[in-house]
């Protein structure tokens, strides 16, 4: 071949991998700084539980979910939920037994506070409650506080408290297509599919005293 030709081929060779090169970086940062960053953002997310006082037969008690972003974006949340499970001074503490199911070994909590009769709820098998019947914004830096007032038995002596929420934001069809574009190529190491699960949460408190910080 003449050599003025396998120059040519060289030149045309390395400007495809100069161009092959810089897509991969653009996809690398577009994934990264992005995607994950814009559909994702770190939450911590975290219960608190504060008996207020005595009323009749009943402890009055403050639920407190607290949402922070730690990351550089808007946060959205959504379907954010509540449970509360009781155990009473005169239940016996017993564990779930059965090693098959995820619940093996923890305490059973027999009363529950937030029962939900509606066949449409126990349709969708959703746990607890619905706290808000919309979306809310948490911006970055930003610890929202979302809080639920109830009354439970006088005989009540510990509350397990689990909460959830959705994130709200979900890939588009190209979003998709990038993020599996880059876990072939080897970019990142995870497709993100976690979006679509809730993020969760669980505290157990004693009722017997006053406050719980």
């Amino acid at each position: 071949m003449h050599p003025e030709t396998v120059k040519t081929w060289v030149e045309i060779a390395t400007s495809l991998l100069t161009v092959i090169g810089g897509l991969v970086a653009a996809l690398w940062a577009y994934t990264r700084f992005v995607l994950e960053r814009g559909l994702l953002a770190p939450a911590q997310f975290s219960i608190d539980c504060t008996v207020v006082g005595r009323q009749n037969e009943f402890k009055i008690v403050e639920i407190i979910l607290r949402i922070k972003n730690l990351g550089s974006s808007t946060l959205i949340v959504g379907n954010l939920r509540l449970d509360l499970l009781g155990l009473s001074s005169s239940d016996n503490p017993e564990l779930f037994d059965d090693p098959v199911r995820p619940t093996f070994g923890r305490l059973k909590f027999p009363q529950r506070f937030l029962r939900h009769e509606s066949s449409k709820v126990a349709l969708k098998k959703e746990r607890g409650v619905c706290l808000m019947a919309y979306n809310t914004f948490v911006q970055a830096g930003v610890e929202q506080l979302y809080t639920f007032v109830t009354a439970v038995p006088s005989s009540n002596s510990f509350l397990l408290a689990w909460a959830s929420f959705e994130y709200a934001q979900h890939p588009s069809t190209f979003q998709h297509a990038s993020l599996w574009l880059s876990r072939r190529l080897g970019l990142i190491q995870y497709s993100l599919a976690h979006v679509a699960e809730p993020h969760t949460a669980e505290r157990v408190f004693s009722t017997n005293v006053q406050t719980q910080q």
